[in-house]
């Protein structure tokens, strides 16, 4: 049973609670799409392994949030 076929999360959280946190939504259905720093998460760095674990499934998209053409891209998915 997935309980949250019908739902989509728009995530910004990075390091161990918001890609936890998505990791779970995701598993019970939920259309996860994860923003990110131009960087990358920190995790990705720290823990390689564990980030793709947490992230399988979940749509990435690095943005610079501080350019309006990538803003925009945010805003469409918020939409």
């Amino acid at each position: 049973m997935r309980p949250l076929e019908s739902v989509r999360v728009v995530t910004l959280a990075t390091n161990v609670p918001g890609p936890l946190a998505a990791a779970r939504l995701h598993a019970l259905g939920a259309a996860v799409a994860k923003i990110e720093p131009p960087v990358g998460d920190l995790l990705a760095r720290v823990a390689p392994r564990w980030y793709m674990l947490l992230h399988d499934g979940v749509e990435v998209l690095r943005l610079d949030l501080h350019l309006d053409a990538q803003r925009a891209i945010l805003e469409r998915h918020l939409a």
